[in-house]
């Protein structure tokens, strides 16, 4: 029987998903990290704290006393905007994901739509989701059915769409250099330009009022556009005398800004044409986006959470509450059940990950300093703590940990190894000290030596002490004596050796912008480099485990390395993390990543291509005939809608994506060379051949 084609198919960009090969699947993510952006109900007293990749669900009831209601709201990817209506909140975060949040306590995943783009600021209008899709314009949605939001509509805006925000039949872009973009969007299915106002600076975000337009614009100030014509939109007036404007509210005469530097800012916009300064709330952290419900005003501060600031005097708004979100996830080390994150200065956050599809964080434990790495024996964790020295905590009771003991290293304390009774610490530019910690409570310095750069990990085995000293690449260190350590020898890699780690007689050092590099140390007088694997991004850190080097690669996410053979090492799979991979431990088959903005990610990465299962979904699940020249046919499940199909070789590496709407579609495998390759569709999968 023929099959009907449908030729709604549109080709992905790479950017558009976190890109994960078939070979490493997310399991689950503790996503929270610094807030950018907020929404607000006013009329339940409830704010959507941003916080990296989550969001946090607050009781404003009392605004000196916010109530956490929630925290599972969670992406996949690093929040940039959300917009909230009738019950259900809108999130971006490259992806546009939907949220059931009637219950405040108990919000619900309704659904994840890709966005070309990727998606980067989101508004509402009915039944219609507007997204700004950074270099793919403006896209729209029908959203009538939530579980199932399907594209309908976009513009090319002609520059990047940075945000969108809807007032009557209009969308309003803030554009990027191209300034603020109008845009008709009565036929949501065919939304058309009718004007825009260049103004000479880069538009970020955008907020309308009656017959005008507020435009941030960073350095270039808060622009105010008038719109009343939306062939003719012009600018009217600007207040330029701040630093970095990044948000913008209005409510009757009143602007409500947040600046980099200057806090949430009180304008008076009742003469348009010369917006005048009434007030200030600063000393904050690096504020983002501002909401305003009520009396008060509510700042997203970057790595200073969320600012609870008191707006009922324009001229005097004060700070009366701050709501602390996490920080930057610098390292992980998991034990017993728990994951242990060093957070910078927000502390050491203890997650239970025994079941790690939903991870859920059990205590904080607010330490000295800016913790960076940790090293955890039996009931204790060793932090290092950059000016504050190694903390020693007790985790023995995990919700609610304590200081045990600390020594205050005399430059900072950057990473932390430890073989009972001794603890090597990596102190950047005085290079290794090694400190007695057979009594926690009082640990002793025993020994010291100073690397010619900047030491920034230790590992130790046996008597030997390696470290990756960042421009003067590995050194090699004898700790045979730990009173007098010496140097054994040393190997100059290339770039900047950030991390490493050292099994079987191998280093395997993470040197920044070179990638990987194979050292064999079994004579660690000569050591000699056996292999070198270039990664895409910047190699910060690598743990081995049976041949296979797991290597968090910053911008560029997991990347997992078969190095049996250390002269040919392989990459077999990788996941574009949400933000930047900056450390990672192995537990089981499980990596844990501290995922830097977006706190905790935990994949399964497995070597080679694997198949679903035959479920009956499976089973309609088809594709055309096999091998396949040209073009692949491809039979969805019924009921599917709109969905995503991805392309995997026999590598695991993903290759082509698609968004399909209806049952049959018909896409493009011209390009890729001939072989075993695998098509997915969720969860689902099917090999087919690609022949000359």
């Amino acid at each position: 029987m023929r099959m009907r084609v449908l030729t709604a198919v549109i080709l992905l960009a790479s950017a558009v998903f976190a890109a994960d090969s078939l070979s490493c699947r997310l399991v689950g993510n503790w996503p929270f990290g610094p807030s950018s952006n907020s929404a607000v109900d006013p009329a339940r007293n409830l704010v959507f704290c941003g916080s990296g990749g989550g969001a946090y669900v607050l009781d404003m009831s009392d605004p000196n006393s916010p109530v956490v209601l929630s925290d599972v709201i969670r992406t996949r990817g690093y929040i940039r905007d959300m917009c909230y209506e009738n019950n259900r909140l809108y999130v971006v975060s490259g992806p546009l994901d939907i949220f059931d949040v009637s219950v405040p306590s108990a919000p619900v995943h309704l659904s994840t739509v890709p966005v070309k783009g990727p998606g980067n600021g989101v508004a509402v209008a009915g039944n219609y989701v507007l997204v700004a899709g950074r270099d793919s314009g403006l896209r729209v949605f029908d959203a009538s059915d939530p579980s199932n939001p399907l594209e309908v509509g976009q513009l090319n805006t002609r520059g990047p769409a940075w945000d969108v925000w809807v007032q009557a039949d209009y969308a309003y872009v803030a554009n990027g250099d191209s300034g603020l973009v109008t845009v008709n969007i009565g036929n949501p299915s065919n939304p058309y330009e009718t004007g825009r106002c260049v103004f000479g600076a880069t538009a970020k975000t955008v907020f309308t009022s009656g017959s005008y337009a507020y435009a941030t614009c960073e350095a270039g100030g808060l622009r105010i556009i008038n719109i009343a014509d939306t062939l003719n939109p012009w600018e009217v007036g600007r207040f330029d005398s701040l630093i970095g404007v990044m948000g913008v509210v209005v409510r009757d005469t009143l602007a409500y800004v947040a600046d980099w530097a200057a806090g949430l800012v009180v304008l008076n916009v009742a003469n348009p044409a010369a917006p005048s300064r009434l007030g200030a709330a600063g000393l904050m952290s690096y504020p983002h986006g501002v909401q305003v419900m009520g009396q008060h005003g509510y700042l997203s501060d970057w790595n200073g959470g969320l600012r609870v600031v008191d707006v009922s005097n324009p001229n005097s708004p004060t700070e009366i509450h701050q709501f602390n979100t996490p920080e930057w996830a610098r390292n992980v080390a998991v034990s017993n059940g728990n994951a242990y994150v060093t957070d910078g200065y927000a502390g050491l956050r203890v997650i239970n990950v025994t079941d790690p599809a939903h991870p859920v964080e059990r205590s904080v434990f607010p330490c000295s300093g800016e913790l960076e790495g940790l090293a955890i024996v039996d009931t204790l964790a060793f932090l290092a703590a950059w000016d504050a020295g190694i903390r020693i905590v007790s985790i023995a009771n995990p919700d609610a940990p304590y200081e045990v003991g600390f020594f205050d290293t005399p430059d900072y304390a950057i990473s932390v190894f430890v073989s009972v009774p001794f603890a090597y610490v990596a102190e950047r530019g005085s290079g290794m000290r090694i400190l007695n910690v057979a009594d926690p409570a009082h640990p002793t310095e025993v020994g010291h030596f100073d690397t010619p750069g900047i030491a920034c990990e230790v590992r130790v085995v046996d008597t030997i002490a390696y470290v990756a000293d960042r421009e003067s690449g590995l050194r090699i260190i004898s700790v045979a004596n730990p009173a007098a350590p010496w140097e054994v020898s040393f190997f100059d890699t290339p770039d900047y050796a950030f991390g490493l780690d050292v099994v079987d007689g191998r280093a395997y050092v993470a040197d920044r912008n070179s990638g990987l590099h194979i050292v064999d140390v079994s004579d660690p007088a000569h050591p000699a480099e056996l292999g070198a694997y270039d990664t895409p991004g910047q190699a910060m850190s690598v743990r081995v485990q049976g041949g296979i080097a797991y290597v968090s690669d910053a911008a560029s996410g997991l990347r997992v390395i078969d190095c049996s053979n250390p002269a040919y090492p392989v990459e077999r799979a990788f996941y574009d993390t949400p933000h930047y991979a900056w450390a990672a431990c192995l537990e089981g088959s499980r990596v844990y990543v501290a995922d830097f903005g977006t706190g905790l990610q935990i994949y399964e990465p497995s070597v080679g291509v694997e198949e679903g299962r035959q479920t009956p979904d499976a089973r309609r699940f088809m594709l055309g005939s096999n091998p396949v020249r040209g073009e692949l046919l491809v039979r969805t499940p019924d009921g599917r809608g709109s969905s995503r199909l991805s392309l995997y070789d026999c590598a695991g590496k993903l290759v082509r994506q698609f968004v399909l709407s209806g049952s049959c579609a018909r896409v493009s495998v011209r390009g890729l060379a001939p072989g075993i390759y695998v098509a997915r569709l969720g969860s689902l999968s099917q090999k087919f051949v690609i022949a000359r």
